[in-house]
């Protein structure tokens, strides 16, 4: 079952940004304009998780935010909060009132919010866990071990290789763009090059072989791992 998503923005450009990128992850989105809206939504959906503008037509994203986590029926939602630079003292009242975790407009980055989504509901236990050993043919990893089998023969790689491996392998056939991939591996905070991505998957190709052209080059794009080749 698609996981729920309520987005609580009034402005369309940012409806239709945030709504494309999470149901390319196949997402369920669910939008709300106004607060009162919102929370007949909230009542209709049982969202998973809440992503929370804080300036809203009718009222204020931090007062709906402390409404929320008030209410029995409500206070278990996690909250992602999207900010603009103006308001981003609200933030740390934000947090203090419950949300979870927050995106700024200024910077953002779908790479960065899909892996906050996906850390935030594996953290409060609505996603689930993913197998402890991923498969393609004779290619297998070990995630507890952090061990890389091609061929019934150890492969060593990096940490960085290995988490590059794993993302890729664990969203087979979904192309992943670099900013997705830089952040979900290096971190949020990263200001290296589009290089390092590039040098990694280079030598993760020759590492894994004759599997390496699993890794598929998407022009413009990124990379993605194909089971069929």
């Amino acid at each position: 079952m698609k996981k729920r998503i309520l987005l609580i923005e009034d402005k369309e450009e940012w409806i239709e940004l945030v709504k494309i990128e999470l149901e390319m992850e196949s997402y369920c989105v669910i939008t709300a304009s106004t607060l009162k809206e919102a929370k007949k939504k909230i009542k209709q959906s049982n969202p998973d998780l809440i992503i929370l503008d804080l300036r809203l037509p009718d009222g204020d994203g931090v007062e709906f935010c402390k409404e929320l986590r008030s209410n029995k029926k409500t206070k278990h939602y996690p909250i992602i909060m999207l900010t603009s630079k103006e308001r981003e003292a609200e933030v740390i009242v934000g947090l203090k009132l419950g949300a979870d975790d927050y995106v700024k407009k200024s910077s953002f980055k779908p790479g960065e919010l899909l892996a906050r989504i996906e850390s935030l509901l594996r953290r409060t236990g609505r996603l689930e866990e993913p197998s402890k050993v991923l498969k393609s043919g004779p290619l297998s990893i070990d995630i507890e071990k952090r061990l890389v089998i091609v061929n019934k023969k150890q492969v060593k790689l990096n940490p960085k290789e290995f988490d590059l491996l794993h993302l890729l392998v664990s969203k087979k056939g979904k192309p992943l763009n670099r900013t997705f991939l830089t952040e979900s591996v290096w971190g949020f905070e990263y200001f290296g090059t589009s290089r390092t991505i590039d040098f990694h998957i280079a030598q993760l190709r020759k590492k894994i072989k004759p599997h390496g052209n699993k890794i598929i080059t998407l022009k413009g794009i990124g990379y993605k791992f194909d089971d069929k080749k």
